[in-house]
């Protein structure tokens, strides 16, 4: 996108990364002698053609790529529905010794009911993983024969592009279902009571529950979702296992702001005084585009309350990035066991888990 070029007002032509962190107005960058509105700039229907023909192919690219990775997915389906589920059947295994003692035989019964309940879900997400890896073949057949017309209309041409790319965001979202089916099983097991007088095996071992998926960026406007000017988005994701975070990095989608692309990592360090606490970091991973850029960024960070959303615990803050920081660290002084803590209303006791959002405003400095 960077590369691409720009036609400006007054008939030269610049880089559109010459002209995309300017917040308003600016100099010609090739004569120098005027002023040029950037908003009118881009709203020049050829600007707006290539941009948006550079979008197409940008998604296509990482599209076809994906659906690469689908076919080496499809190509070994059943070792990689094996792995996804590996780390459930290996909790289910430990689960199973540490109440064995207990009632020996029930707990073996419900141990191979679990262990079929397993197999029938990984039966149904194969299913699932044939339609969609079906669907996936016939929209990368009918994107690939999908003709725009050169001496069609600009207006048209500007159409059947954007129709084209939502038809690649739409493949682009199978694809990422499709990875989801494979990469992490949809279900958990569920810890039991600790009440070792109870004889329900199904209590006491554990059952599966179906994890909730909360790994999603809100954006605020409803600009196009690759649109340069983009400065405000909401990224929010669930930790499961959060009592077992110690030495694992939680990382959160990315998403794009002012053509930069952010993501929050979440991880457990150990202090001096040996007591845990959780750590945020805000990455900034476009690197590049940072070496002639600062960046200001207004960030508020959130627990979320199970119960009661006034009762969330927040803390805000303003970061300048460059490319001499494109990471910003932020320690909470709440330690792990505080967060966990059954009166505080942040950590779900049952599936173990905490929910993060982390609210961000992005603005260029001139």
């Amino acid at each position: 996108m960077n590369e691409v070029d720009i036609i400006l007002t007054c008939g030269f032509s610049s880089k559109f990364k010459d002209i995309a962190y300017i917040n308003d107005n600016f100099t010609c960058p090739v004569c120098k002698s005027h002023e040029i509105s950037l908003d009118e700039c881009l709203n020049m229907k050829r600007n707006k053609l290539v941009l948006l023909q550079k979008s197409v192919q940008t998604k296509m690219d990482g599209f076809s790529e994906r659906t690469k990775n689908s076919q080496l997915y499809k190509n070994n389906i059943e070792y990689h529905m094996d792995k996804c589920y590996e780390k459930l059947k290996h909790e289910i295994d430990v689960r199973r010794k540490e109440v064995k003692l207990i009632i020996n035989q029930k707990i073996d019964d419900y141990y191979f009911k679990l262990y079929y309940d397993v197999y029938l879900i990984k039966s149904i997400k194969l299913k699932e993983f044939e339609q969609t890896f079906d669907k996936i073949k016939s929209l990368e057949k009918e994107i690939k024969n999908f003709k725009i017309e050169d001496n069609a209309k600009i207006n048209d041409q500007i159409e059947m592009n954007r129709d084209l790319r939502n038809k690649i965001v739409g493949g682009i979202d199978l694809v990422e279902n499709l990875e989801e089916i494979i990469k992490e099983p949809y279900y958990g097991l569920q810890k039991n009571n600790g009440n070792i007088m109870v004889i329900d095996v199904a209590d006491l071992f554990g059952e599966l529950y179906l994890r909730k998926k909360i790994n999603t960026i809100l954006y605020k406007n409803n600009l196009e979702i690759d649109d340069f000017k983009r400065s405000e988005a909401t990224i929010q994701f669930v930790i499961y296992d959060f009592d077992k975070l110690k030495n694992q990095n939680q990382t959160s989608k990315t998403c794009i702001l002012r053509n930069l692309e952010w993501s929050i990592l979440a991880k457990e360090i150990t202090e001096n005084n040996e007591k845990n606490y959780l750590e945020f970091y805000l990455c900034c991973n476009s690197k590049g585009e940072l070496k002639e850029l600062s960046v200001n960024v207004d960030i508020e960070l959130r627990f979320l309350h199970r119960y009661h959303q006034n009762k969330d615990f927040i803390e805000n803050f303003k970061q300048l990035f460059s490319i001499d920081l494109t990471t910003w660290r932020y320690r909470n002084f709440l330690t792990t066991k505080k967060l966990m803590n059954s009166l505080g209303g942040y950590f779900d006791e049952k599936y173990k888990y905490i929910t993060l959002q982390a609210c961000l405003k992005v603005d260029i400095l001139d």
